[in-house]
C-alpha cells in the first residue's frame, strides 16, 4: 500500500485539527450524544481524507499535556474514540478507511496512555525510594550523633573515675601517712628530744606533701591527656603555695635541727 506525500501547509492544519479535536474529546464524555458522535466522525473524515496518516510521535506530547491538565483526561478520551469507532462500525454504510484509521488512532491512544501510567509508577515508586533513602540517611545521622554522645559519655566516665581515684588515693595517704606520723611522734615524745622528734615528722611532712602533689600532677596530666577535645581542666594546687608549704616545713626541719644539735 503505497502513502502519498501532502503538501506541508495540508499537513499542518490537519495535525492542528487533530490535536484539537483530541483536546476537545478528553474534556467531557459524547456517550448517548448522537449529533455530536455524528459531527466528531465528520470532523475525522475531513482530517483523514487525502491519505493523511497521523504520526505515532505527535500523540505523546498531546497525552501528556492531556495527563498534565486532567488525570481523567486519558479515560475520558479513550472512551469517546471508542464510542466514535463502534458508532461507525455499527451504522449500514461502513467507511472501512475511516473505520481503519479511527482503529489505529485508538490503538496508539491505549499505548500512549499505558507508557504515562507505567511512567507515573516508576516515577512513584521512585519518590517512595527516594523518600526511604532520604529517612535513612537522618536516621544514620541521628545514630551517629547517639553513638557521639554516648563515646562521649565514656570517656567523661572514665576521666571522672581516673580523677575519684587519684583523689581518694591522695587523702587516704596523706591520712593514714599523717595520723600514723603524728601517733608515732607522740608515743616517743617523752621518751626522745622534742626536737628531734619535730625534725622526724618535718622531714616526713616534707615527703608525704610532695607524694601526694606528685599524685595530683600525675592525675592532672592523665585528664588532660584522655579529654584533650573537651579541654578538661583540672590542675594541681598552685607552684607558689607548693613553695610555700615545702619552705615552712624545710624551716621547721632547720630550726629543729639547730634545736637538737
Amino acid at each position: 500500500m503505497s502513502i502519498k506525500p501532502l503538501p506541508d501547509d495540508n499537513v499542518r492544519v490537519k495535525r492542528n485539527s487533530l490535536r484539537n479535536t483530541l483536546e476537545q474529546l478528553s474534556k467531557s464524555s459524547i456517550d448517548g450524544d448522537s449529533e455530536t458522535v455524528i459531527e466528531y466522525i465528520e470532523t475525522f473524515r475531513s482530517i483523514y481524507s487525502d491519505g493523511y496518516r497521523q504520526m505515532y510521535s505527535e500523540l505523546y506530547p498531546l497525552l501528556l499535556d492531556i495527563t498534565l491538565e486532567s488525570e481523567d483526561g486519558i479515560d475520558c478520551l479513550t472512551n469517546n474514540i471508542e464510542v466514535i469507532r463502534n458508532e461507525i462500525a455499527h451504522r449500514s454504510d461502513v467507511d472501512g478507511d475511516l473505520y481503519g484509521h479511527i482503529l489505529k488512532l485508538s490503538d496508539h491512544i491505549s499505548l500512549e496512555s499505558q507508557r504515562i501510567s507505567e511512567s507515573k509508577q516508576y516515577e512513584s515508586k521512585s519518590k517512595i525510594l527516594e523518600d526511604k533513602l532520604n529517612q535513612m540517611y537522618v536516621l544514620n545521622r541521628e545514630l551517629t550523633a547517639d553513638l557521639a554522645q554516648a563515646r562521649e559519655k565514656i570517656n567523661r566516665s572514665q576521666i571522672e573515675a581516673v580523677s575519684i581515684l587519684a583523689i581518694f588515693s591522695a587523702i587516704v595517704i596523706a591520712f593514714s601517712g599523717g595520723m600514723g606520723l603524728i601517733g608515732n611522734a607522740l608515743t616517743d615524745l617523752s621518751n626522745s628530744n622534742p626536737w628531734s622528734v619535730l625534725f622526724g615528722v618535718s622531714t616526713c611532712g616534707v615527703v608525704l606533701f610532695n607524694t601526694v602533689i606528685l599524685l595530683i600532677n600525675a592525675t592532672s596530666y592523665i585528664i588532660n591527656q584522655k579529654d584533650s577535645t573537651q579541654k578538661m581542666s583540672f590542675k594541681c594546687p598552685g607552684w607558689g603555695f607548693i613553695l610555700f608549704v615545702n619552705i615552712i616545713m624545710i624551716a621547721s626541719m632547720a630550726v629543729s635541727l639547730v634545736m637538737w644539735s
